[in-house]
């Protein structure tokens, strides 16, 4: 069996925080891409069919969900 070595995520830079919590659009949408895989994982939901075939999918309004509350964060976000 091959297992693949997963890539360690760097840390989003401060200055990219900062910016966001300031309300910059391109701050918001690097910070929604960093987060975007965690996101996916946690709205995964598994729907069967009627033969008893199981289907992992992701919940999109849970997702959607999830970006809003890391938006809302974001924006009262406060830096002593």
């Amino acid at each position: 069996m091959i297992f693949k070595k997963k890539k360690k995520k760097q840390a989003l830079p401060i200055s990219i925080i900062i910016a966001a919590s300031n309300g910059d659009v391109n701050a918001m949408k690097q910070v929604l891409k960093h987060y975007d895989g965690y996101m996916k994982t946690l709205s995964k939901r598994v729907i069967s069919d009627m033969h008893g075939n199981s289907y992992i999918y992701v919940d999109e309004e849970i997702h959607q969900r999830l970006q809003m509350k890391l938006l809302e964060a974001v924006l009262t976000f406060k830096i002593a």
